[in-house]
């Protein structure tokens, strides 16, 4: 063997060895994205229902197959505030739409938008991409946005094979002492004296 080739064999093999030893001590961790069937209940027991011309609309009195949808939890792991979701509708017959922002509001296209989670108690609500909020119906085929949480329209998610809500209130810190209690450093109060029967 050729000294030149003898170095080119050294030379490849601490290179490889670098490389193998490099990637084995770069550890990224990245939880996969969950996906969830899920409904969305307003106040009023309405339900965000998909309708015909990729509109969003809430006239679904009941939970059926126009008010199911994918909830994909692009964070991973539970549900948490401020998690990033996209919000998928998948018809029996037909091609999956996701949620979009568009010019007249929220409604379903081709290529989703990233929402993030806003949790307020046992509801959530939903932010869009510009920083606005999900809100009620502007118009007959989508939903409306507003610029602040007070127009949010605040949802309650369903897991749909329990048509159970996803939060609970309680998993909700405890309320405040009320200010009309005594105070626990207070004493008990004697008991009274009675009085003895003459004799």
């Amino acid at each position: 063997m050729k000294l030149t080739d003898f170095a080119f064999v050294i030379i490849t093999t601490v290179t490889l060895s670098a490389t193998i030893q490099v990637r084995a001590a770069v550890k990224v961790e990245t939880a996969e994205p969950v996906e969830r069937s899920v409904a969305f209940r307003t106040i009023g027991n309405r339900f965000i229902t998909a309708s015909p011309s990729n509109a969003l609309d809430l006239t679904g009195l009941k939970l059926g197959g126009r008010q199911t949808f994918e909830l994909i939890d692009i964070t991973g792991g539970e549900l948490a505030e401020g998690h990033e979701v996209r919000i998928r509708h998948t018809p029996n017959t037909g091609k999956p739409s996701y949620w979009v922002e568009a010019k007249g509001g929220i409604r379903r296209g081709h290529d989703g938008d990233v929402f993030k989670i806003r949790r307020v108690d046992t509801k959530v609500a939903l932010v869009t991409r510009t920083g606005k909020f999900v809100a009620r119906p502007a118009s007959a085929n989508a939903l409306g946005v507003s610029d602040k949480q007070a127009g949010a329209m605040l949802v309650e998610i369903l897991d749909t094979s329990t048509r159970a809500p996803i939060w609970k209130s309680a998993d909700q810190p405890a309320p405040a002492p009320s200010e009309t209690a005594p105070p626990a450093s207070t004493p008990p109060l004697a008991p009274e004296k009675s009085e003895a029967a003459p004799e």
